[in-house]
């Protein structure tokens, strides 16, 4: 693991040796599958008894993640939402991926009229030029980029609109060690866990159905033989059969395990919504926490969901 900090312009600085303890933790939101925007979080402790960080507020943190020292200067940005008050000989910071840049209201300069309405893919790049973040749009199906895009609501958050934007293909959306925003598949990669303690695990989930229901209109494909996984209320890019049939042509049969508790060593490549096999089980990955001791990392790694 490294960690540099870079000041507005500057060459950044290595700062690893200052580092007292260090924890991650990323997870999608509960009971969601899909149109997720998780954020990785970050808790560092930093050694700061020379006084050397005497100023955290609008600096951007150079982190690798890998539990082996890599070479040269690493490329993930984490940034510091709030400075701390005071800076103490010992600073505690909370960081987070480059995510939160998409927290302010999405405010659209394109035209939202009939014959002249935005694609789903102009939005996206018109999104990532506010934000100052790039966004991979190969994960996502060129139905729901081509979609025209009908409606605009310029005091909801470009996080919200990424996150329906995603689970109307199918995805969740992630930042990559690139700093960019990528659209990913469930059950992208499987990992193969040697070693863990005792956990906890659900009943057998079984995928059949993807339905949209606001409580007026329902759209649903296929049936009632194992679980469904519904879209959000309020996605109302989610106008037609066409989107669920898709997603359902994903999912449908898919198996897994929900778990609680999973705990092993290393496994750094792990991903939400990857999924995890121990003694034969294959459980679905929503939440990882990670805590760093010395060159190595134990990972705790959550699945709890209720499908219905």
């Amino acid at each position: 693991m490294k960690v540099y900090i870079k000041k507005g312009t500057a060459t950044p600085v290595e700062i690893t040796d200052l580092v007292v303890s260090f924890n991650s933790s990323n997870s999608m939101q509960a009971d969601r599958l899909l149109g997720n925007t998780p954020s990785m979080m970050l808790d560092l402790d930093l050694n700061n008894t020379d006084g050397v960080l005497s100023d955290c507020a609008g600096n951007t943190f150079l982190i690798d993640l890998k539990e082996a020292d890599s070479t040269g200067i690493p490329t993930q940005e984490f940034i510091v939402q709030e400075a701390p008050e005071k800076y103490t000989k010992k600073l505690s910071l909370t960081l987070y991926d480059v995510m939160i840049k998409f927290n302010k209201p999405y405010k659209s300069e394109l035209t939202y009229e009939k014959d002249k309405y935005p694609t789903i893919s102009q939005q996206l790049d018109e999104m990532s030029r506010l934000a100052g973040v790039s966004i991979d749009k190969t994960g996502l199906s060129n139905t729901v980029l081509n979609k025209k895009a009908q409606w605009i609501d310029t005091t909801i958050i470009m996080r919200d609109y990424i996150g329906w934007i995603a689970e109307l293909s199918g995805t969740n959306a992630l930042i990559n060690k690139s700093n960019t925003l990528i659209f990913r598949n469930l059950f992208a990669t499987n990992h193969d866990i040697e070693f863990t303690s005792d956990f906890e695990k659900t009943d057998l989930i079984t995928v059949s159905r993807v339905a949209y229901d606001d409580g007026v209109n329902l759209i649903a494909s296929g049936n009632d033989t194992g679980k469904t996984i519904y879209i959000d209320a309020n996605n109302s890019y989610c106008d037609s059969q066409t989107y669920t049939d898709a997603i359902l042509a994903k999912y449908n049969g898919q198996s897994f395990y929900g778990m609680s508790s999973l705990k092993t060593f290393g496994k750094d490549t792990i991903k939400l919504g990857d999924t995890a096999t121990y003694d034969g089980n294959k459980c679905i990955v929503l939440s990882i926490k990670r805590k760093y001791v010395g060159t190595q990392s134990v990972v705790e790694l959550d699945g709890e969901v209720a499908l219905k």
